[in-house]
Formats: structure tokens, sequence, C-alpha cells
């Protein structure tokens, strides 16, 4: 009784049809025993599919800022901690966020963690939308370029 092909080798039969510049653009994946075959934009599509879901799954608040801290991004999570909806908070400054009191202590605290280490972690007192205040401790962490350079935090 002849043997049945596996996936693999029927995979590695059709990539062995594939041309050698088509195989130069294509990734391998292994999900579990199976191997999967897809071009580097289908790669690409499902590494950005994937970090989206966790960016939103997570259950911590995640606020992606510029340099300057403005808000260009947050989580669902930030919007159950924070009570405002990411369209309102989006080009805000993330010090609005915070408790007014040690504005300028804790800025220059964090600034020169995330220079120093890439990162800073503390407790934060923050202030909701409907003016409740709570404490949490926060990561913020430097968000790099594809060259290193510090472009935001998260």
């Amino acid at each position: 009784m002849a043997n049945k092909p596996t996936r693999l080798s029927a995979l590695h039969m059709k990539q062995q049809a594939v041309t050698k510049k088509e195989q130069q653009h294509m990734e391998r994946h292994v999900v579990g025993e199976r191997v999967l075959a897809m071009p580097q934009a289908a790669a690409a599509d499902h590494e950005q599919h994937w970090r989206e879901h966790i960016f939103l799954a997570q259950r911590d608040a995640i606020v992606v800022t510029d340099l300057q801290g403005n808000i260009i991004d947050w989580n669902p999570a930030a919007e159950r901690l924070f009570g405002y909806f990411q369209p309102e908070m989006r080009g805000q400054l993330v010090g609005r966020l915070y408790v007014p009191s040690a504005d300028a202590i804790r800025d220059s605290v964090i600034a020169d963690g995330v220079a120093r280490d890439g990162f800073w972690t503390g407790e934060i007192t923050y202030l909701q939308k409907d003016g409740t205040i709570g404490i949490c401790e926060a990561t913020i962490n430097a968000l790099p370029d594809s060259s290193g350079h510090h472009t935001g935090t998260f």
C-alpha cells in the first residue's frame, strides 16, 4: 500500500513548482505541526493582524504618545480606566490624565528613566473623566522607530 502524501510533502511538492523569484518572497511559519508558506506581504498582514488583536485584547491600559506627549492611540482598557473614548483623547496631551499637583517632578523623573533605561515603572495618580482620582502602577516604555530613535512612548 502506497503512503498517502502528508501535508508537509504535498506543500513541499507545491513549493518546488514555485519559481526562485517567488521563493525569495515567501516566508515559512510553523503553526503546531502545520507549515504555512505565504508571500511576505501576506505575512506582514498576518503579523499586523495579531499585533492589533493583542493591543485591543490587552486588559491593561495602553496609551501611545508622540515625543511631545500627544496621545496617538489607546486601547479599550484605557477607555475603561480613564472613562474617555479613544477619539476624544487623540491629539490631547497625556498630562490631562494625571492629577496636576506634581506634574513637573513626575514628568522629569519619567523622562529621565525612559531616556536612561528605555522605560520607567512606578505609581501614577490619574484623573478619570468623571473627576474620580485613582492610583495605578504604570510602566512607560520608549517607542523606537526602525532605526532605534525614540519617537514616543507607550
